[in-house]
């Protein structure tokens, strides 16, 4: 493990899942499931909470490492940037969002610009995942 990050730095999420531990005791309530877009700032109590018996912090990982151990990476130092979308693509939220701007288009009156605000929609949004194809099972021979 590399060395640990400064306190005061914050961290950003990139992918929602990860489960922080926010305090010291082993019980749920105690923990919180981090989202993307959000940030947390790096005290010692945090890093405490984080440590393991063999004295390793999870929030020390580089992207490396988090590669490594989770698959993905989670989180990057620094606030999440201003220019992205803190929603998941294909979330509940992203999709509720996507659907809302669908309904504003439709209340456009002229065909003309009706038609350029469903492309600027599919040009920010994509194809909605409900649209795509999915492969649900997969036979063996």
């Amino acid at each position: 493990m590399t060395t640990s990050l400064p306190l005061g730095v914050t961290i950003h999420f990139l992918r929602d899942g990860l489960t922080i531990s926010v305090g010291t005791s082993l019980h749920l309530a105690d923990a919180m499931v981090m989202r993307r877009g959000q940030s947390l700032l790096v005290t010692p109590e945090l890093r405490a909470a984080n440590t393991d018996r063999l004295g390793r912090c999870a929030l020390d990982l580089t992207e490396d490492e988090q590669l490594q151990r989770f698959g993905v990476v989670h989180f990057r130092p620094v606030e999440f940037p201003a220019d992205q979308d803190p929603l998941t693509p294909d979330s509940l939220e992203y999709d509720d969002r996507r659907a809302a701007a669908l309904q504003d288009a439709g209340r456009i009156s002229d065909p003309d610009e009706q038609r350029v605000a469903l492309a600027r929609i599919r040009e920010a949004y994509g194809v909605p995942g409900s649209a795509r194809s999915r492969t649900l099972k997969q036979y063996q021979r």
